[in-house]
């Protein structure tokens, strides 16, 4: 009897080792993953910044009438940029310095961010402040973003 006590004792004190191993794994994981998904967020928006300006350069050399890319943030009406809008992560007053970058104005600026139909990158040209309507824990601006841990 002695020893079958014994032998249901080591079981649980071997399953709750290996449960918590378990779970130390996975938590591991998921904050590696999650680190990882801010990464590629503050590459892509440095991407997105980069080429901007880049483009914007080049166009000013050679004196090209289309300097910058993208809609006004202010003429563009659609569910998620009206969803956007009511956030008020921007001023209203500002709306006018953000451009709506499209997937074809990313393809154009050459990046190798994927499109996407759940989301657009805004661009102020002024700041260079770059923003993605999608956020990220609750940080939208590049600004924000690159001081998130």
């Amino acid at each position: 009897m002695k020893k079958k006590k014994l032998i249901f004792v080591k079981t649980i004190i071997y399953l709750l080792i290996f449960t918590v191993l378990a779970c130390l794994i996975i938590y591991g994981t998921m904050h590696n993953l999650e680190e990882e998904k801010l990464q590629d967020i503050k590459a892509d928006m440095l991407s997105v910044q980069c080429m901007c300006r880049i483009y914007k350069e080049n166009n000013m050399i050679n004196k090209s009438d289309n300097k910058i890319l993208g809609v006004k943030l202010s003429e563009c009406n659609n569910d998620i940029i009206n969803n956007f809008k009511s956030k008020n992560i921007i001023d209203p007053n500002e709306y006018d310095k953000y451009y709506v970058l499209s997937n074809e104005d990313l393809n154009t600026l050459k990046t190798n961010i994927e499109p996407k139909s759940y989301s657009y990158y805004l661009i102020n040209y002024d700041t260079w402040e770059v923003i993605t309507t999608q956020g990220y824990k609750g940080a939208y601006k590049l600004s924000d973003i690159m001081n998130l841990k």
